[in-house]
């Protein structure tokens, strides 16, 4: 039987009432309070007497971090406590009051004499009620599973020692640098009623911050017996992996530690893995086989449109390219069209000639949207792949040389005639020179990425039906739901140098075909994107 006798009996909802504010035991910050959906409840409530210990994180091996200084409770610091009664649970909390340095203690149930308790404490929780707390990879967790308690007429003594849950880590490196790891398990929420914790092993973003550290991870290895960290990193526009395992003895719980971000240059111990930067693929038609190939283009942020000429072209704003992916490093040429269709287009009597291009390694130009959707559809089944047109968005970024780019006027440089056919060199000249019409792929110089002729040569079709921008941060956007124009984008060999800068837009109709426009070709970059 529960020897306390004189204890008061409140409500869950009127806990709330009393519970104003949850502080961190290392900083100021509060937690925020959220009202439980589940009934409302009744609590017995007394004083506590906590004889407690804590057990800091601590710094030992090769990850050695600065120890922490025992801390002092804050007002209205917040406990959780399980209560074993037999082989039941019944569920508690204490809240701190610093004036009086005294705890007040809840709980829903009968204790008997005396126990053996589960006790948490949760630095810094985003959220919590007293059933379910929300946690984060920022989140220190101290515990102690095998906790005392007695109970008297007035109060409850317990004995306990707080030590952490997990180990933690940070990083170290320059500033801004912003990194990716995997290899941890961190906690995602404690529910309270069934005593259980959920828990991710997603990845986690850490950026460095002005005194050349990320915060602290707090978690555990995912795989004990591998005890890998895999960090990504961003090295000249590349996302490199860095993996490396540690011994049994860095990184246990309780543990605090802090490792250098490996860079190209100082990465002893790390494997480094570097992404794929091209595909190349064969296609084979009539014992002939054509190869071509495509440059990845790591995922960034951007401006579209530019500035230059103290013209704003055209309307600026941020877009977010959440994905890597493969853009084709040159346009689609007649040869290979001819290997995946088994035959030229033809389109009301147009077909290639020498007057605007006609050879192997000329661009397939008098295509509309029609002829490139049948052309995707043959090369995909061709290849078991899932080709497709880039987005506008995509287009303009690798235009200009994507998370590589130099800022160039053109797509590879400011000077337009080292990248493009464009009027002045070709239609200019009139229809008797010979550079009149279209000109081979690779016949000017490439772009930071290594793509050619995405200033000039032909306008090559996105996969955006065109509509005005939408204002504001966009992210991986892809034009209009519907309508009849789709996008055409870098200029060609009819147009002038402003036609050919990476950022302006032109549209035609979907049936179009004309000897100034072709198209490239877009993959996504998935899971095989490092070997």
């Amino acid at each position: 039987m529960n020897k306390i006798m004189s204890l008061k009996k409140v409500t869950f909802s009127f806990l709330f009432g009393l519970i104003v504010c949850f502080f961190s035991a290392c900083s100021n910050e509060s937690a925020e309070f959220e009202e439980s959906a589940v009934p409302v409840e009744e609590l017995s409530s007394c004083k506590m007497n906590f004889r407690l210990n804590v057990s800091p994180f601590m710094t030992a091996g090769q990850t050695r971090a600065e120890s922490e200084n025992l801390w002092e409770w804050e007002n209205g610091a917040t406990i959780f406590i399980q209560f074993h009664v037999g082989a039941s649970l019944v569920r508690g909390h204490a809240v701190y009051e610093k004036e009086t340095n005294s705890w007040d203690a809840f709980y829903s149930g009968d204790l008997g004499e005396s126990g053996i308790c589960e006790v948490f404490y949760f630095q810094n929780a985003p959220t919590f009620d007293k059933h379910n707390i929300t946690l984060n990879n920022s989140n220190p967790i101290y515990s102690d599973r095998s906790a005392s308690y007695t109970t008297s007429s007035t109060e409850i003594t317990m004995t306990a020692t707080l030590a952490p849950m997990t180990s933690r880590i940070k990083f170290v490196g320059q500033k801004g640098v912003s990194i990716s790891v995997s290899g941890m398990t961190t906690n995602t929420s404690y529910d309270a009623d069934n005593n259980s914790f959920d828990t991710t092993i997603s990845s986690v973003s850490r950026t460095v911050a002005a005194d050349g550290n990320t915060s602290y991870i707090y978690g555990v290895f995912a795989d004990e017996e591998k005890r890998m960290f895999t960090l990504s990193n961003s090295i000249d526009g590349d996302e490199v992996l860095f993996s490396k395992s540690f011994p049994d003895n860095v990184l246990v719980v309780g543990e605090s530690g802090y490792l250098s971000i490996p860079t190209e240059d100082t990465n002893k111990g790390w494997k480094v893995t570097r992404p794929v930067s091209e595909k190349t693929f064969i296609v084979t038609k009539d014992d002939k086989s054509v190869s071509f190939t495509l440059r990845r283009v790591s995922k960034g942020s951007f401006e579209m449109g530019d500035y230059f000429d103290g013209y704003l072209l055209p309307h600026h704003h941020t877009v977010n390219l959440t994905k890597s992916y493969f853009v084709g490093e040159t346009e689609v040429t007649q040869e290979l069209w001819a290997a995946v269709m088994g035959s030229t287009p033809t389109a009301s009597g147009k077909q290639w000639n020498e007057t605007y291009g006609l050879g192997d390694f000329y661009p397939a130009y008098f295509v509309n949207i029609d002829d490139v959707s049948l052309f995707l559809k043959a090369l995909n089944a061709e290849t078991g792949e899932n080709f497709r047109l880039p987005t506008e968005a995509e287009w303009e970024y690798a235009a200009k040389g994507g998370r590589k780019s130099r800022k160039s006027k053109y797509s590879g440089s400011n000077s337009i005639d080292e990248v493009a056919w464009f009027f002045d060199n070709t239609k200019g000249l009139g229809e008797d020179n010979p550079n009149y019409g279209t000109h081979e792929v690779k016949s000017k110089k490439m772009n930071e990425l290594g793509l050619y002729g995405m200033s000039g040569n032909v306008a090559e079709w996105c996969s955006d039906i065109y509509a005005d921008y939408q204002d504001g941060t966009l992210t991986n956007p892809t034009g209009a739901a519907s309508g009849s124009d789709n996008v055409k984008r870098g200029g060609a060999w009819i147009n002038s140098e402003w036609g050919c800068r990476p950022a302006t837009r032109e549209s035609n109709d979907k049936s179009t075909r004309a000897e100034y426009i072709g198209f490239r070709i877009a993959l996504d970059a998935t899971s095989d994107v490092y070997n």
